[in-house]
């Protein structure tokens, strides 16, 4: 005789857990870790021209003054908004200019009889390097070169977006 096994067969249920991720809040922590961040550089020089009333040979006293700084583009995401749908994100975001000043050089062109130096006093200096900072901030702001930094921007951001899993990132500047 042959022996029979009686095997008890189960049905096991299976469940779909359905995890939902919260775009929004992602992308927020990815964004708030480059926030300030520095995307680029421009090596900027001004010059300003002071002449004297008596532009000859034996009174005049003409300056030179170099001016040299950094302008910097940084990613400015402290009012970033974000909206999200599926997985996709549209970031909007702005970009904040930056001038620093490393050097400054004077030239001084003397006439024959010219005896003294040109003086400037504190107020007239600041309120020239003000004026020098303005000029190169608006340099900044011309389009071709904001154009460069958004593109750099916008690379970044999605670069550390997309590391969090979101597969389309736009960002549209404010």
């Amino acid at each position: 005789f042959a022996k029979t096994n009686k095997v008890d067969v189960k049905t096991y249920e299976t469940k779909t857990v359905e995890k939902r991720i919260d775009y929004a809040e992602v992308v927020t922590e990815a964004l708030e870790k480059i926030n300030k961040l520095e995307i680029l550089q421009s090596s900027m020089k001004e010059e300003v021209e002071i002449k004297a009333q008596w532009d000859n040979f034996l009174f005049k006293n003409n300056q030179t003054i170099q001016i040299r700084g950094n302008g910097i583009y940084k990613l400015d995401l402290d009012k970033f908004e974000v909206i999200t749908s599926c997985n996709e994100a549209t970031i909007i975001a702005d970009i904040e200019t930056s001038v620093e000043i490393y050097d400054i050089k004077e030239q001084t062109e003397k006439g024959w009889l010219v005896m003294y130096d040109r003086e400037f006093t504190s107020q007239e200096y600041s309120d020239m390097i003000f004026k020098v900072k303005d000029k190169m901030k608006s340099e900044m702001q011309d389009e071709a070169n904001l154009k460069v930094a958004k593109e750099r921007a916008e690379e970044i951001i999605k670069t550390k977006v997309k590391e969090k899993g979101v597969l389309n990132v736009r960002v549209v500047w404010r």
